[in-house]
């Protein structure tokens, strides 16, 4: 059969150039694909690169907003410098590189790091290792960003929580915080807290259960109860117990924290240990108790009353309340003293008196009882003033002289 020769070069020249033709297509594609991706890594904010996987491995690209972060003006000053410059200490990049070969990934790993003219900032970065299909490192790629600013920020947080937590440990009263449930667990104390609990560091409190400081556990739902409906209680006095089972009284003032929600997530407080004035409120109870007793045993009648022209009775004890016809102190404790008198002028007359010499010895007036029955009575009274003179009290014996 014979060829043409001319034929046989003409086809494969056409195929030659349809191979071409779509060869440039697919370059053209790519190049297209490229300048696409590149577009949309230079659009964004963060930085983006891509270097060789040794510790001495250089920049293979990076994007225009990684290269600003960096100092530079473009992409090309960036590609070929080493990535180890970058790091205030290069221990950083071995780090990154022992951590990616390993793990493969690295997120969110923090470096100080300088620019181009030396100036130091903060990259948190998010780093992740190629390999071929031999499992060979051919190459690092991640996502950087400057986060000088926020660890400024962090920073100030962290220094400001330091003085207030040194000024909380500086105070006598103990500051706590807790979870807010029945079984709510302390999360923070400060150190005179503590201390008050038995405890020598806030360390050895964090995470104990808040309900076994209390000696009657249903004191704990009580607060709860108070806060959940009045969101505070101040001065709340319970019945507690330190580490060592000691037992001492605690009063609080407790505020319950929610969310925008209204959820409640914690309770924040201010406590102190009050067995001392507790001690003291008991011994002056008893005091009191004592002297009232010892008064009531008395015939003459003791009181005290306002230093006004009404003047209320504040106090009697038993002899004076049976001498003015009462059964006891509480009946006549809110009645009026000018009521006594047969003659009102009487008790204008020691008011004057006491308002000019501050005591009336022995003065004698014609009084009645509850029932109207009259008496002459006799008495010594008074005028007890405060720290600035004004009068606050009177205070008197008296006596029924009507047989003498």
């Amino acid at each position: 059969m014979d060829i043409k020769r001319e034929d046989e070069i003409g086809g494969l020249a056409n195929s030659f150039n349809t191979m071409a033709k779509s060869l440039d297509e697919k370059t053209r594609e790519v190049v297209e694909s490229e300048k696409r991706y590149r577009g949309m890594f230079n659009s964004i904010k963060e930085g983006v690169y891509q270097s060789e996987p040794g510790a001495n491995g250089v920049f293979t690209f990076i994007n225009k907003a990684g290269a600003e972060i960096l100092g530079y003006s473009a992409p090309e000053e960036v590609i070929g410098t080493k990535v180890k410059d970058i790091y205030v200490d290069q221990e950083d990049r071995r780090r990154l590189c022992e951590k990616l070969e390993k793990d493969g990934v690295w997120r969110e790993f923090v470096s100080l790091c300088k620019r181009k003219n030396g100036d130091s900032f903060y990259a948190e970065r998010t780093s992740n290792m190629l390999r071929d299909e031999k499992g060979n490192p051919t190459d690092i790629y991640g996502v950087f960003r400057d986060i000088s600013e926020r660890k400024k920020a962090e920073q100030e947080i962290t220094e400001s929580e330091k003085r207030y937590r040194l000024l909380f440990d500086s105070i006598k009263e103990g500051v706590y915080q807790s979870e807010p449930g029945p079984d709510g667990a302390f999360t923070w104390v400060n150190q005179a807290g503590a201390e008050i609990l038995g405890y020598r560091s806030p360390e050895e409190v964090i995470g104990t259960k808040v309900k076994d400081v209390y000696v009657n556990p249903d004191d704990r739902i009580k607060l709860l109860e108070k806060l959940a409906k009045d969101g505070v209680w101040k001065g709340f006095v319970s019945f507690c117990k330190r580490k060592n089972g000691e037992r001492f009284y605690m009063e609080r003032t407790s505020n319950l924290v929610v969310d925008e929600k209204g959820k409640a997530v914690r309770i924040d407080g201010i406590f102190r240990d009050i067995t001392e004035r507790k001690k003291l409120e008991e011994e002056l109870k008893e005091s009191e108790r004592h002297h009232r007793q010892l008064l009531n045993s008395l015939k003459d009648g003791i009181y005290q009353c306002e230093p006004t022209d009404e003047g209320v009775f504040t106090w009697v004890n038993q002899a004076g309340a049976e001498i003015l016809g009462y059964s006891s102190p509480e009946e006549v404790i809110g009645t009026r003293v000018k009521d006594l008198y047969v003659n009102p002028d009487d008790r204008k007359e020691l008011l004057e008196k006491l308002e000019k010499e501050g005591v009336w010895r022995d003065f004698t007036s014609y009084c009645k009882r509850k029932n109207g029955e009259r008496f002459i009575s006799e008495r010594t009274c008074n005028l007890v003033r405060d720290e600035n003179g004004k009068p606050i009290r009177i205070e008197g014996v008296f006596r029924d002289i009507t047989e003498r």
